[in-house]
This record gives structure tokens, sequence and C-alpha cells, in this order.
């Protein structure tokens, strides 16, 4: 998939029917990390939802777009949870979107903006049952440092917590 087509466009409660249309693609990721399907008040999760002791400030969910059609969803939370460090906190593709390309496009697209911010790290969490996201992330730099239990509604789900370094930008 090519950089060119991608769009990555921030999102706010207006883009609530997107993601909802995109969650109901995507309900085996729900499945799989959360052990239920994805419900009606998601979408409004996904963009009011806040990792403890962060900032509404410094979240942004991100529409992922290719030809304006949105093919997936990334949540970025900067300065979490240090200065340094920018959280992704979500990152999915929809099945049609899934191995061709588009999540390393959208990282790196990711890594550039970060960089140039000032960030030094990127943390993200990874779902015990998602070894296809950990075997990605690793793939791309990122190393495990941590696992914690999170809770997703009223189900908890063991995650892997991964670092990956960045170099200065210029």
């Amino acid at each position: 998939m090519s950089v060119a087509l991608l769009e990555l466009r921030e999102l706010g409660p207006k883009d609530e029917p997107d993601l909802e249309s995109l969650f109901t693609r995507c309900d085996d990721f729900f499945a799989l990390c959360y052990g239920l399907s994805p419900g009606p008040e998601e979408a409004e999760r996904a963009l009011a939802e806040l990792p403890p002791g962060s900032r509404a400030k410094d979240k942004t969910l991100y529409g992922i777009y290719v030809a304006g059609e949105i093919l997936g969803v990334a949540e970025a939370v900067r300065a979490f949870p240090d200065e340094d460090t920018v959280l992704l906190g979500l990152l999915m593709l929809s099945p049609e979107a899934r191995s061709r390309g588009l999540g390393s496009d959208v990282l790196a697209a990711f890594v550039t903006r970060w960089q140039l911010e000032g960030f030094r790290k990127i943390r993200a969490g990874v779902s015990d049952a998602n070894e296809r996201a950990r075997s990605f992330l690793q793939a791309h730099g990122f190393e495990p440092v941590a696992h914690h239990i999170r809770k997703h509604g009223d189900t908890e789900r063991g995650v892997t917590v991964l670092i990956r370094q960045l170099p200065e930008g210029e």
C-alpha cells in the first residue's frame, strides 16, 4: 500500500458513524482482545477513554483513511506516561486492510511525526491474545518491558507493554 494514498485524520464526535462502521467490521479484533463484540457505545468510548493519569488535551484518535474510506483507527496519547513518551494506545485495521503494508505505513508516519515533536519513546500495549500485533510491533523495533492486567468494560485481559526507542530528531 502506498503512503501517498494514506490520510491520518483526527476524529471527533461527528465521526462516530465511521468508527461504528469500522468497529463492526473489526468484530474479530474485539473478540480476540476483549472477549466481546463492539457495543453501540464503543465509538464514544474510543473517543473519550483515557489512560489513568493522562490528560484529555494530549489524546488524539486518528482515522486511517485510504482513498476516502476508513480502514483503521489509531490512538495517540502524548506525554504518557512521561514527557518523553507517546502512547500508541490502539492500532486497529479492518480485515480487508491487514497484511497489505498499511500498518507499516501508518507506524512509519507516526514515528516520523513523533520524532519531530521531540518524543524519545513510543509505548504500546498489546493483548496477550493478539500474537500477530505483538509480532508486528517487535518486527518494527518494539521491545517487551512489562506485563499487566487491563480492564475494558467488564472484562479484564493480560497486556504486554512494549517500548520503541526513537533516535533524536533533527
